[in-house]
Parts: C-alpha cells; structure tokens; sequence
C-alpha cells in the first residue's frame, strides 16, 4: 500500500503528483504549477515535490466554475 492512498480504499489516492493532478484538470503541468505559485490551487509539499489533495482540485472546479449563462457561479 502507497503512502499515498486511502487506507480504507486503497484504490483511492490521498495524494496526487502534479502529472496526475494535470491529467485530471486537462492542463498542462507547467500552467499547474503557474496556478500554484499563484496560490489558486493548494498543494502539499513533501520535500521538493508537490503533491495535491482530492479536495485542493475541487475545490478549484468550486472556484472557477460558471453557470450555463457563462457568468460566475
């Protein structure tokens, strides 16, 4: 078992890499980390790498989602 994953479903990741997190988001990994320098999605560090949480990338969805109208939800 990962570090990484959910003891209780180890099938589901605790943590994403930022390739993974990119993929999921349909970004580059360069923009990924524009946007985390910019302190638009959290991260977890551990060491040099950054890893991302479940909740970090919904709740970016949250904040950068709009309504059918294209206006801010």
């Amino acid at each position: 078992m990962s570090i990484y994953s959910d003891r209780s479903n180890p099938s589901k990741p605790l943590l994403l890499t930022a390739r993974q997190t990119a993929e999921q988001l349909n970004i580059s990994e360069r923009h990924l980390y524009t946007l985390t320098q910019a302190r638009e999605i959290g991260c977890v560090r551990v060491g040099r790498k950054k890893l991302y949480t479940l909740e970090s990338i919904q709740q970016f969805i949250r904040d950068h989602s709009m309504d059918p109208c294209g206006s801010e939800a």
